[in-house]
């Protein structure tokens, strides 16, 4: 799977960042995503 490029930087979807906000509700479920990169604090 290619990889982005250093220099860009990651990319987060806002879809995550609502996820991440909701995450109360979702207490056990895993969050994954296949398009932009998971940083250690959705983790």
């Amino acid at each position: 799977m290619p990889r982005r490029s250093i220099w860009k930087g990651s990319f987060v979807d806002a879809f995550l960042l609502r996820m991440k906000k909701k995450r109360d509700l979702l207490l056990n479920r895993k969050i994954l995503s296949r398009r932009s990169s998971i940083l250690p604090e959705f983790g």
